[in-house]
């Protein structure tokens, strides 16, 4: 699977920099408000992270072997 430039850079952004911050957030707030299935929620998203980090690392193997 190939993406491309915008949708790489995207992903990236995403995979890199929000997911983690989103997790730290959900983690946060969900001891201190007492939310039910905080964890359950936090590895979800961890686990969307990882998939989309594969996927990501596909592509970009692919595009430097075609380069």
């Amino acid at each position: 699977m190939k993406f491309s430039n915008k949708t790489y850079d995207t992903l990236k952004w995403v995979i890199l920099t929000v997911a983690p911050a989103l997790m730290t957030l959900v983690s946060a707030l969900g001891v201190l408000y007492g939310w039910q299935n905080t964890e359950l929620t936090v590895a979800v998203i961890g686990a969307i992270t990882t998939f989309l980090g594969t996927i990501t690392g596909v592509s970009s193997v692919k595009y430097n072997q075609n380069k």
